[in-house]
């Protein structure tokens, strides 16, 4: 079981609105499930951004925003990490080829995204970590005093998953990079970790549960060229954890869980400073 999907085939995001392009005067907005053909002079949500202007021209006040680089803001983007698909949501759930863990289940939305263009609100960053030129760096010379904490609805079926490189490795102790889910109760904290870890010259992925914990001899999981997408996906009772290098090269692992509802998400980095790109959550 793992959060990460193949990347799909994509067309031209130019070539998709409806059955032909708009007519002059027009733009496309294409973070509906319909793309919509607007007048670009006109202001449809009213927020003093004409439609030709606004990355959300159907969303008021969007940050206008665009990690993929695809036209559509990461407010409004169905899937802000990727290019729209050519068939992009076989399931019908407004969420988009990659970004979906589970492309034939309906029922998945997209509960939290930065693509770390600025602080988001409700967000705690801890020392050592500060968001700069749209990555999130984290600095952490030893073990992890702190993670980036991130809220979402409570559920046992969510997907967390991130991309990052790494800028160095601590000389000494050992070098992790985590995602973390979390419940916080009265009776107690619930936390899982699916996350990257080198013992001495072993590097493994690895997943831990509040019942179980499982991993798996990796390589090539801590270089400094490689771009990395790490996360997992909590679906009741299971734990899968994945880790993918340069697109290409994927390590995973899974372990059982005690089907605990999540209210945070976050990240954890030890012994290494990371560069983030963004950070997606998918819950079902």
């Amino acid at each position: 079981m793992t959060t990460i999907a193949c990347s799909p085939d994509v067309e031209d995001p130019a070539d998709r609105c409806g059955e032909a392009a708009c007519p002059g005067g027009e733009v496309c907005d294409r973070s509906g499930a319909t793309p919509a053909c607007l007048d670009a002079t006109a202001d449809d949500d009213g927020d003093g951004l004409t439609n030709a202007e606004d990355l959300c021209p159907r969303l008021a006040g969007a940050p206008q925003f665009d990690k993929d680089a695809d036209g559509i803001g990461d407010a409004c983007d169905r899937c802000p990490i990727a290019p729209p698909a050519a068939t992009p949501d076989t399931d019908g759930d407004e969420v988009d080829g990659v970004c979906d863990p589970d492309p034939e289940l309906p029922g998945n939305r997209i509960v939290a995204f930065s693509g770390f263009r600025a602080a988001t609100p409700g967000w705690t960053l801890p020392a050592g970590w500060a968001i700069t030129g749209g990555d999130l760096v984290a600095t952490v010379p030893g073990v992890s005093a702190g993670l980036l904490a991130i809220p979402i609805v409570g559920t046992n079926h969510v997907a967390i998953e991130a991309s990052y490189r790494i800028d160095a490795l601590a000389t000494t102790g050992t070098p992790s990079i985590t995602t973390i889910a979390r419940d916080r109760r009265p009776a107690g904290t619930t936390l899982m970790q699916c996350g990257v870890a080198k013992i001495d010259t072993t590097e493994r992925v690895q997943v831990s549960t509040d019942v179980d914990s499982a991993n798996a001899v990796g390589m090539g999981l801590f270089d400094s060229a490689a771009l990395y997408r790490l996360g997992f996906l909590i679906d009741g009772g299971q734990t899968g954890c994945a880790v993918v290098v340069n697109a290409t090269n994927t390590k995973s692992t899974s372990a059982r869980g005690g089907g605990e509802q999540m209210t945070e998400a976050g990240l954890d980095v030890g012994n290494a400073t990371a560069r983030f790109q963004w950070i997606l959550v998918v819950a079902r």
